[in-house]
């Protein structure tokens, strides 16, 4: 594809989702405000931190499947070259379409983390319910990838204990045995 057809591409996808966004990120922030949750929504530091990370190219968006062979092995394979470790991984809400299916697992468990290394996610809580944020360690959830009978987001949802119910929640600690 010509730069000309991909630039035509990006502004048609900015003009028809701008306003989607707009509205989205306006209703988050407005929540976040009414739950006293500062966010980069809502704290002018957090923000310039963010977009400080952007600008100088420490963000890295991927497109991609997670249960497929490349994308994910490819992000850890890159991210071992240059020496880094992932500090968050944002599954946004794939994980409430598929499973944790033996690649998906080693897909994972791939990625270079360390002890400060997050995932974070969006949940949806049910009809009429929303979403929330979660938080969790990328050690912890390493831990869950070994149980075999978590077999998708909502089971470990279940057995999890959850921190700060609200809209950002926070997974704590790995799977408890019994």
């Amino acid at each position: 594809m010509c730069i000309r057809d991909r630039r035509r591409r990006i502004e048609y996808a900015v003009r028809i989702s701008r306003h989607l966004v707009h509205a989205r990120l306006s209703n988050l922030r407005a929540r976040f405000v009414a739950d006293g949750v500062a966010t980069f929504l809502t704290d002018a530091d957090q923000y310039d931190y963010v977009t400080g990370l952007v600008r100088s190219g420490r963000f890295v968006a991927v497109r991609g499947d997670v249960t497929g062979e490349h994308t994910l092995q490819g992000v850890a394979r890159s991210a071992r070259q240059l020496g880094l470790v992932v500090r968050v991984l944002y599954l946004s809400n794939v994980e409430q379409y598929v499973r944790y299916s033996d690649r998906f697992r080693a897909n994972l468990r791939s990625l270079p983390v360390d002890g400060q290394s997050i995932v974070l996610r969006t949940y949806h809580q049910g009809p009429g319910k929303g979403y929330v944020y979660a938080i969790q360690q990328a050690a912890h959830f390493r831990q869950w990838l070994d149980k075999p009978e978590v077999k998708t987001l909502g089971d470990m949802m279940w057995r999890a204990r959850v921190a700060s119910p609200g809209p950002l929640i926070s997974l704590v600690g790995p799977p408890t045995s019994g």
